[in-house]
């Protein structure tokens, strides 16, 4: 019994010895990591010391050219910009520039946020409800983009003819090329263009053509097509 007892006690003082000596182990190459994290954490990566405006006329290069609309869930998104890191975010999040070019499908909950996000920036939208379903959404489904109607430069809509409500009557001094597709025949015009001074181009399908009062006599290029 008495070498039992006197045989555990050894036992116990070995492993307090080892359980010291692994202390002091883990202390040492917890002294060696934070010493190597701060030396990772005091490294500038090249690309990381450009000015601001660099960085951001290179993320205008990465997105397709303007005014094309890349979908949110698009590769080329400036949302993929926000997700990289830190100072990428900040940088994208305060060019509007970035977010000028508006892909809107569905009732898109990120419309509000490109929107903000471009200031007071021109506008390129495509918009697209195209052969969905009507419900009671689909009548405001145009109404976040009626108060900035004055910073439209092109237009894309590809709309359901039974969208019908509201249409699109404001002034858009800006506007230069619209393109506009239906599905049916609109009883009523959609599209209203009284005050659109630097329109130029248009694109319609036979629709399209049938539902839209534009100022015709200035226009430089007109396209149809057919459904």
């Amino acid at each position: 019994m008495l070498n039992a007892l006197a045989a555990d006690r050894a036992r116990i003082a070995d492993l307090d010895a080892q359980i010291r000596d692994l202390e002091r182990s883990l202390s040492v190459l917890r002294s060696e990591k934070s010493a190597v994290q701060e030396r990772l954490d005091s490294y500038k990566y090249p690309v990381l010391t450009l000015p601001n405006e660099i960085v951001c006329e290179i993320f205008v290069h990465f997105l397709p050219p303007y005014p094309i609309c890349p979908p949110p869930t698009d590769p080329l998104s400036p949302i993929l910009l926000t997700h990289i890191c830190r100072g990428w975010r900040e940088i994208a999040l305060a060019s509007p520039v970035l977010w000028r070019a508006i892909h809107i499908s569905g009732n898109d909950d990120l419309v509000s946020t490109f929107l903000s996000r471009s200031v007071l920036r021109p506008l390129s939208i495509h918009l697209n409800e195209w052969r969905q379903p009507f419900d009671d959404l689909a009548q405001d489904f145009l109404a976040p983009l009626l108060p900035h109607c004055a910073r439209l430069e092109y237009l894309t809509l590809r709309l359901s003819a039974c969208f019908g409500s509201p249409r699109i009557d404001a002034a858009m001094p800006l506007l230069q090329r619209i393109d506009l597709a239906l599905d049916n025949h609109s009883e009523s015009p959609l599209v209203v263009l009284r005050q659109a001074p630097l329109l130029r181009a248009a694109v319609l399908n036979d629709y399209a053509a049938a539902s839209t009062a534009l100022p015709w006599a200035q226009l430089t290029s007109l396209t149809l097509t057919t459904v």
